[in-house]
């Protein structure tokens, strides 16, 4: 059995015990795996500002070509000793209302479905719904 499903039996489980919702429970601890996703993404994008510049200068220098090999090679070992994180491509996009990951504007930071959402109420300044 998955984690998630273990998880999911001891909430309903315990909700029996002690008398509460068990729907109310899940939704409110997945707003905890949520919140949890956004400081985990909101870290990544610190950790990659603190180190950009000196990854960027790494690269550089283990890829540049007039350099010999073994200076090459010190550059990359401390390429690799770098955190996880602190790379550009472990930054993800959220929604700032949902926590939603996929189908985020970027520019906006909103998902496709309250973009849509706010746009046919007229909430987003010089957005409005058309038809023809």
């Amino acid at each position: 059995m998955s984690l998630w499903s273990n998880w999911l039996r001891h909430c309903l489980f315990t909700a029996k015990i002690a008398g509460s919702n068990p729907v109310r429970d899940i939704i409110n601890n997945t707003s905890f795996f949520m919140k949890n996703k956004k400081q985990i993404d909101q870290k990544r994008r610190q950790l990659y500002n603190l180190n950009e510049i000196n990854n960027r200068i790494l690269k550089i220098l283990a890829y540049n070509t007039n350099l010999s090999l073994n200076i090459r090679w010190k550059y990359i070992l401390k390429l690799t000793k770098l955190h996880k994180n602190s790379y550009l491509s472990k930054v993800h996009n959220f929604c700032v209302l949902t926590g939603r990951s996929k189908s985020v504007f970027k520019n906006i930071k909103l998902s496709r479905i309250k973009f849509r959402n706010k746009a046919s109420f007229n909430k987003i300044v010089g957005i409005s719904k058309t038809s023809w």
